[in-house]
């Protein structure tokens, strides 16, 4: 299905204005060479990552060796100073995504010295645990962002 058609039907579903577009509802950042889409509405900065970082634990000596999920500063910055969620799709998985403050991403990161370096970029790390993520399933809206986060187009 068109993503044009995917948000018409997600707006109707959500009693939205019909007036409000994809454009003006989903901002395309591109953070450090990292594709983001911010949620304007919701105050969410969305962002994939191919897989967690699952030695993390093991690498940084956390108690039962959890995975983590990482991000550049520039999307913590952002997220931050736009008083948004960082919200994190993972793998292939765009049913559901990782939601947490970019504030806290930042303090862990520097408390347990959890920086990452790849490709010359520093990233962040926050384990992977509902102390620091809640999981969100099943939004109308995964369609849409799912869709622009893959490189879709809207007409």
């Amino acid at each position: 299905m068109h993503i044009g058609a995917i948000f018409k039907n997600i707006m109707m579903e959500m009693n939205l204005h019909p007036e409000q577009t994809v454009e003006k509802r989903f901002l395309p950042v591109v953070l450090n060479g990292q594709q983001c889409i911010h949620d304007q509405v919701e105050g969410s900065l969305y962002h994939w990552v191919r897989e967690p970082f699952w030695s993390a634990g093991k690498l940084y000596g956390w108690s039962g060796s959890p995975a983590a999920l990482g991000a550049n500063r520039a999307i913590l910055d952002y997220a931050e100073s736009h008083k948004a969620k960082v919200s994190v799709f993972t793998q292939n998985k765009f049913d559901r995504c990782y939601e947490a403050d970019p504030k806290t991403w930042i303090e862990f990161a520097r408390k347990y010295k959890a920086v990452y370096w790849a490709s010359e970029m520093p990233i962040y790390l926050l384990q992977w645990c509902p102390k620091y993520f809640r999981t969100i399933r099943d939004e109308p809206v995964f369609a849409i962002v799912a869709a622009l986060l893959q490189g879709g187009k809207v007409e």
